[in-house]
C-alpha cells in the first residue's frame, strides 16, 4: 500500500519500505543488519575442510525400474523397443508391448 496502516489480510501494521543504496544482483538476497539478527544467519568464507558433522540417514534403496529391461522369449532374437516401461503400467488388450528382431522368424517367414 502506498500509505501506513493495517495490512487488509493479515491485519499487521504496514511500515515503509526503506531503498537500500546497495545495488543488489537480481538473483540474490539482501537482509538489512536487523533482518540478519532476527534470522540468524551464520556465514563463513568458504575453505577445504573435513567434514565435522555425521548424519545417519534411513530409507530404502530401490531399482528405478524404468531402467530395468527383461523378456523371457521362445526364440532367439533381441527386443528393438520396449512399449511399457514400468510395472503397473496399464496395458490394454491388442497393444503392442514390444518389438522384437528375431533372424529366425525372418527366415521362417
Amino acid at each position: 500500500m502506498n500509505k501506513p496502516g493495517k495490512c487488509p489480510i493479515c491485519g499487521m501494521d504496514l511500515i515503509p519500505l526503506e531503498q537500500a543504496s546497495v545495488v543488489v544482483d537480481s538473483n540474490s538476497i539482501h537482509l538489512s543488519k536487523d533482518a540478519l539478527e532476527l534470522a540468524n544467519v551464520l556465514t563463513s568464507v568458504v575453505s577445504r575442510q573435513k567434514p565435522v558433522k555425521e548424519i545417519r540417514l534411513y530409507g530404502k534403496i530401490q531399482a528405478d525400474e524404468s531402467l530395468t529391461q527383461s523378456q523371457v522369449a521362445h526364440i532367439s532374437g533381441r527386443i528393438e523397443k520396449l512399449m511399457v516401461n514400468f510395472t503397473g503400467e496399464e496395458v490394454k488388450k491388442g497393444q503392442t508391448l514390444t518389438l522384437v528382431y528375431s533372424p529366425e522368424l525372418i527366415t521362417a517367414q
